[in-house]
């Protein structure tokens, strides 16, 4: 179904987020970021020969949507101990969220070596994908860094950040993946 709008400009774009995910891909943000994440993945290299295993080359799939569910596991649960285990699950939780960024860093690499394949509206949806994973790695961060110095609230309240932009980055994963970008 097309929703048209006088205050949309070029062709009509779907209700909601597969709308959002389109608009997005033309967007001012997404052409700025995307030559920045290009860069990023042309730096990897061949990441020492590992381009093979990390694209994964062997599996029939990219490796890349299967190592999000470490990190983004890790992160729930350590949301899930904030709020049910209160001052006893303090230390489970910082572990997790530590966990979670080590883990992360696979995963991205993982996922700058599937982006060397996409083009077009994809590789804009993808850099704007990988920015907001960007940005929730740095609310986790954060987190640590606040609940190593003593600060859980704060080391909660930007794990929350970080869940909301790894949720916003993972929908536009999901629409790379099964999404319709057959308007390039």
């Amino acid at each position: 179904m097309q929703v048209t709008s006088s205050d949309l400009t070029g062709p009509a774009v779907p209700a909601g987020l597969p709308g959002v995910a389109r608009r997005l891909a033309g967007s001012q943000f997404a052409e700025g970021v995307t030559p920045w994440v290009g860069r990023m993945s042309e730096a990897l290299g061949d990441v020492g020969g590992a381009e093979a295993i990390l694209g994964g080359k062997g599996l029939g799939h990219p490796l890349h949507p299967a190592l999000t569910d470490l990190p983004l596991g890790c992160w729930t649960s350590a949301t899930i101990l904030d709020f049910v285990g209160f001052k006893r699950s303090r230390a489970a939780a910082t572990t997790l969220i530590a966990v979670g960024l080590a883990a992360a860093v696979p995963t991205a690499v993982a996922g700058l070596v599937d982006y060397r394949a996409t083009s077009g509206s994809a590789r804009r949806v993808a850099s704007v994908h990988a920015v907001g994973n960007a940005v929730a790695v740095a609310c986790y961060a954060a987190s640590l860094q606040s609940r190593i110095r003593g600060r859980h609230y704060r080391g909660v309240l930007g794990a929350l950040a970080g869940a909301t932009f790894s949720a916003a980055a993972g929908y536009l994963g999901g629409h790379l993946v099964l999404g319709d970008d057959s308007t390039d």
